[in-house]
């Protein structure tokens, strides 16, 4: 099983942005108004003087008290816990995005937390558990963190116990050497815990490590757990929220063993992976944790508006402007949700028709693949700002759609006025979206920024939307000359999408949409039904086979014509119906 697979990463070609596709954990809706999301987030926690767990205050700021950063080479999720119980260990930025439904920034993920609960000591590590072992080791203030966490769970104890037997992935065996060695050096003894766990095995230990098991483990064996922590006991409880969803059939992680001591204790293990475009120490997805006092931990309020309340957002942004508090105002419609950042929502002339043009888009592209595989299961597709000016995209697709800042005021903002759409950016990060969700069965490489092109282009034309004045009047020019060329180079349909857009759009006008739609249809039940993309050649005979069998056309001469290496056998399977005209 590929327990670390990501859904995948690509290049997308509008203007320079990017495609990163990380499945989302879904969205809910209300319509009543505008509300606090605190659903997105978990509500703030100020330390001893305000609300939270005030009993967390102290050993946090001991944790802390003289080291500066911590950073793992792994790919962090974010915890959800009971801030009456719990307080964030270490979080990302103000700019970081994870785990949450929406992914919006401004909820400082944290990927660990302590909590104090009846006697006894918590610390839901759900980020990594690779962050225990030797991977971690060495780096900036990670050893003598993470030995400080482990002698805190101890509270003077010596007996450290690792559960066993239930598939975990964090062993006694896999555990950090640096950690082994500082622990073993100031007297504390290691040993397993085997399957299945009881109250003599725990009563033997001052604290517990729960290594990110993945196989069965019984109900009464995490009550047993739950009990050891209310009378004095201590857990590190690790885990990966992603990573399980990515393999196993259970979205909600609900079979997930660490999710199932969380119900007992007060936290839940969230989809999705901590992405911090702030942090300046390494990739966005791998951030360094500066080591801030509790104190500091205030979420920015997230506010949700739909239905009629979509109306009110520039009338609410420009209140909390004034008042000076720090907000981040959302407008959702049935498909789509849009944030911009605070200020900008007083440039925008009507919020109301800006969400449903965003749906309308979303309605049409998936209309084209025959409304059978939504994109990320059919959950709210999120729009977003991220301010990193120096990064090379523009946008880029997933869940969710991601805009430069700037492009809010360049592009997104004065298109949604002017023209009632958003552009064709977001028709085409849309687009990768859907072709993404039927699993890239017909995507060769070259091809990967064409798809999403022909989505918006569908989508465009569904809702007579005019692309003249983005894209320009000559939209096709390329592909239809490269098309009535003699010998056209193939090195010049890879290098640029809109050739090949160009030669779809003959294909289109000669033979209609239907045959494009019966294959893109064909596609998103095969990936709907378990099919997985091949290589490339097998991604190429799918495109060919299919294509031709929606427009009942041979495609294989047409599609040599523009440089494509059709097999022998594709050509085989596509014989069977007349050429297109096209075909030179």
């Amino acid at each position: 099983m590929q327990r670390r697979a990501i859904l995948g990463i690509c290049a997308s070609g509008f203007m320079l942005s990017a495609c990163r596709l990380v499945a989302p954990a879904g969205a809910q809706s209300e319509a009543a108004g505008p509300r606090s999301a605190s659903r997105i987030h978990v509500p703030t926690v100020r330390g001893p003087d305000g609300d939270g767990c005030r009993a967390c205050a102290q050993p946090h700021a001991a944790l802390i008290a003289g080291l500066y950063a911590v950073q793992f080479p792994l790919l962090m999720s974010r915890v959800a816990a009971d801030p009456s119980l719990y307080a964030p260990l270490i979080w990302a930025s103000d700019q970081a995005t994870g785990g949450d439904r929406t992914g919006l920034a401004g909820t400082l993920p944290s990927p660990g937390w302590l909590g104090q609960i009846d006697r006894g000591r918590v610390v839901v590590w759900a980020g990594h558990e690779g962050a225990w072992t030797q991977g971690s080791d060495g780096r900036h203030d990670n050893d003598a963190f993470r030995l400080r966490v482990i002698t805190w769970l101890l509270a003077g104890g010596t007996r450290l116990g690792f559960t066993a037997g239930h598939g975990e992935w964090l062993t006694m065996a896999t555990f950090s050497p640096e950690l082994r060695h500082r622990l073993v050096s100031g007297g504390v003894q290691l040993r397993e815990l085997s399957a299945p766990l009881d109250a003599s095995q725990l009563a033997a230990v001052d604290a517990v490590i729960f290594g990110n098991p993945w196989g069965t483990i019984a109900d009464a064996e995490l009550d047993l757990l739950d009990r050891y922590v209310r009378v004095g006991g201590g857990v590190l409880a690790t885990g990966l929220g992603w990573s399980w969803r990515a393999g196993h059939d259970d979205p909600q992680a609900l079979r997930y063993p660490l999710q199932r001591l969380g119900a007992r204790l007060g936290f839940a293990v969230m989809d999705g992976s901590i992405e911090d475009p702030a942090d300046r120490a390494g990739e966005p997805a791998m951030p360094m944790y500066v080591l801030r006092p509790l104190a500091s931990y205030a979420p920015m309020r997230i506010v949700v508006l739909s239905g009629a309340a979509v109306a009110r957002v520039a009338t609410l942004a420009a209140a909390a402007l004034a008042s000076g508090e720090r907000a981040l105002f959302v407008i959702e419609g049935a498909r789509m949700g849009l944030a911009l950042p605070t200020e900008d929502w007083s440039l925008l002339v009507d919020p109301v028709g800006a969400i449903a043009a965003l749906d309308r888009i979303y309605r049409a592209e998936l209309e084209l693949a025959g409304a059978v595989q939504p994109p990320f299961g059919g959950e709210m597709v999120w729009l977003i700002p991220r301010d990193v000016p120096d990064a090379a995209w523009w946008m880029h697709a997933g869940n969710p759609i991601v805009f430069q800042r700037a492009a809010a005021r360049q592009e997104l903002i004065p298109r949604l006025n002017d023209e009632g759409h958003p552009g064709w950016g977001i028709a085409h990060e849309h687009g990768h979206n859907m072709h993404a969700a039927a699993h890239d069965l017909y995507v060769p490489e070259v091809t990967v920024e064409v798809w999403p092109n022909v989505f918006g282009l569908w989508s465009y034309r569904q809702n007579g939307w005019s692309w003249v004045s983005q894209m320009g009047s000559a939209l096709f020019a390329a592909g239809h000359a490269y098309h009535a060329s003699a010998s056209p180079a193939f090195s010049d349909l890879a290098a640029d999408p809109f050739i090949l857009l160009g030669c779809f759009d003959l294909l289109i006008g000669t033979h209609g949409w239907d045959g494009m739609r019966a294959m893109l249809t064909r596609a998103a039940r095969d990936a709907a039904a378990g099919m997985t993309a091949g290589d490339d050649a097998a991604r190429l005979a799918y495109l060919v086979e299919h294509l031709s069998a929606g427009y009942q056309r041979n495609l294989t001469p047409l599609f040599r014509h523009w440089g494509f290496a059709v097999s022998d056998a594709t050509a085989g399977v596509t014989a069977q119906w007349p050429a297109t005209p096209l075909a030179p």
